[in-house]
């Protein structure tokens, strides 16, 4: 499960949106930026990169949800500190 980064450029003729990247316009981008949306962003040839916080919140969801599904199939989590990672028992 990873992030799927924010950009303004155009998408290539294999990507899609949502999958690849999220593509949006710049001038939408820039007011999430400025509006603190972003835990990061960059420009790169023109184009700005970023990583929303809400990629990142739909991924933990993703993974609190496959954790949960995990545990009734006797699997635990290792250690007590919220971490994700699984292990069998």
């Amino acid at each position: 499960m990873l992030c799927c980064v924010d950009t303004t450029r155009a998408p290539r003729d294999y990507e899609l949106d949502g999958r690849d990247y999220h593509f949006i316009a710049r001038e939408q981008m820039e007011h999430d930026i400025e509006n603190h949306m972003f835990i990061e962003a960059g420009q790169y040839c023109d184009n700005l990169y970023g990583t929303s916080i809400q990629s990142v919140k739909e991924v933990a969801q993703q993974v609190s949800a496959w954790s949960s599904a995990a545990g009734h199939r006797g699997l635990h989590a290792d250690g007590d500190d919220g971490n994700t990672s699984v292990l069998p028992r």
